[in-house]
């Protein structure tokens, strides 16, 4: 019965309580209810009354206090009760801007005195700061790498970007992918004047930074040793996913790519960032290939990341190209032998050897060249031999008179698509059988 009474004795008061506001416009006296439907808040205890109300109201009005906007309501509560009037000052002032971003800080700047709230300034005098994150004290601010200052004009409170107890966010913007960090603060400052004995003042800031580009990179890690492409894509924050990879413009899911061979994994770091690692055999499928100098091959990764971007899982695409250039051809080292016959080229089946084309000369040796021509090839277990007779087509003749003897000479060339390493057969014949030659075509 008591609790009752106590609740309805305080709805009488409550019903009894007005609000007075002084505006540029003039002053305005209403009742608690109709201020409710303002969007004001009122309420009251047996210690304390409590006002809460919206920014840029009807009543409210605006000052520059120390180079920072202030938005404030003058208003007087006042309770009437038959012979008793009490009015309570529940002006109220807060700042609206006075938030400034550097690359790598945010600064929050209030006002030391707020006129509206010291009416004597002379008799000012700040007891306690106090600053605060997530509606708790930070007793000791430099240890988070937090800055509180203050001097006679103004409080400062400096957050370093991405620091603890704000919240880190990607996002993309005109199709670039970057992060937002955002942070709620609170500033506490208790000060004495002859008007008031004691008064704390309290402000709650929610501050977001603009949003920030960060273009992830690509960084090439490639191993030739191994043969193996290692790039790795970052860095990103926890609420950034890989949902799709093109390799040559081939789609895979990672699922797909993993089981394709590809290998792809996430790592870690301490500051809560993390990179994507692609891992890709030089000898894949979907690597180009282009030979280059003379003994060197470059391989090309072309890969198409997409991702999804922050708790709206946005897509975001990126592109990248790796390349390495490594000296892995082994030219064929070809040998020349005859015999009375026959001219014979022994070439290496190891390496790259299915890449190569033998020429005679400047044609290419094909199967109809060489049946027309009466060459004959052969493979084993580690060479392919050529065998081409001693008078065929393509075989030059040259006649030299060395200790009374010749020599039939037979050019053989073989070369790659940009390369041609050359390598010739030469075999001798003694004077006689020239001449016996020479002889019958008389």
């Amino acid at each position: 019965m008591q609790l009752i009474s106590l609740l309805q004795t305080q709805n009488v008061a409550y019903q009894l309580w007005q609000l007075m506001f002084v505006s540029p416009s003039g002053r305005k006296r209403i009742t608690v209810s109709d201020a409710a439907k303002l969007g004001y808040s009122f309420n009251n205890t047996l210690s304390r009354v409590y006002l809460r109300a919206p920014y840029h109201s009807n009543e409210s009005d605006f000052s520059v206090v120390s180079g920072v906007n202030m938005n404030m309501i003058t208003s007087t509560s006042m309770y009437r009760q038959r012979w008793l009037l009490l009015l309570i000052d529940t002006t109220v002032s807060c700042p609206v801007d006075g938030i400034s971003f550097t690359d790598t800080t945010l600064t929050w700047t209030v006002p030391s005195i707020i006129p509206t709230l010291v009416v004597q300034e002379s008799t000012f005098l700040s007891k306690t700061i106090l600053m605060g994150v997530d509606g708790r004290v930070v007793v000791n601010p430099e240890e988070k790498n937090y800055l509180l200052e203050h001097n006679k004009t103004h409080i400062e409170i400096t957050i370093p970007i991405g620091a603890e107890g704000g919240k880190l966010k990607s996002s993309i913007s005109g199709g670039v992918y970057g992060v937002i960090y955002s942070i709620d603060l609170f500033l506490e400052h208790t000060w004495t004047d002859a008007d008031w004995q004691t008064t704390k003042y309290t402000v709650v800031k929610s501050i977001t930074t603009p949003f920030m580009p960060q273009i992830p990179t690509v960084i090439n890690n490639t191993l030739p040793e191994e043969r193996l492409f290692n790039v790795a894509f970052g860095h990103f924050l926890p609420d950034v996913s890989l949902v799709a990879i093109a390799i040559g413009n081939v789609p895979f899911t990672p699922r797909e790519a993993q089981h394709h061979g590809f290998k792809i994994y996430e790592t870690p770091f301490s500051n809560g960032m993390k990179e994507f690692i692609l891992e890709v055999s030089f000898d894949d499928l979907y690597v180009l290939k282009e030979y280059v100098n003379r003994n060197e091959t470059k391989y090309t990764l072309l890969v198409n990341y997409t991702i999804s971007v922050g708790p709206e899982m946005t897509l975001y695409y990126h592109s990248a190209e790796v390349e390495c250039v490594v000296a892995d051809i082994e030219l064929p080292e070809a040998v020349g032998y005859c015999d009375e016959e026959n001219l014979y080229l022994a070439i290496p089946l190891f390496g790259l050897h299915q890449y190569w084309n033998l020429y005679l000369g400047d044609k290419l040796l094909n199967r109809h060249v060489a049946l027309i021509n009466g060459y004959l090839a052969a493979t084993n277990s580690t060479h392919l031999i050529l065998q081409i007779p001693l008078f065929a087509v393509g075989v030059i003749y040259e006649v030299r008179e060395l200790y009374s003897n010749s020599f039939f000479k037979a050019h053989r060339t073989v070369c790659s698509y940009s390369r041609s390493p050359t390598v010739t057969v030469c075999c001798a014949a003694v004077l006689h059988t020239l001449g016996n030659l020479q002889r019958e075509q008389l």
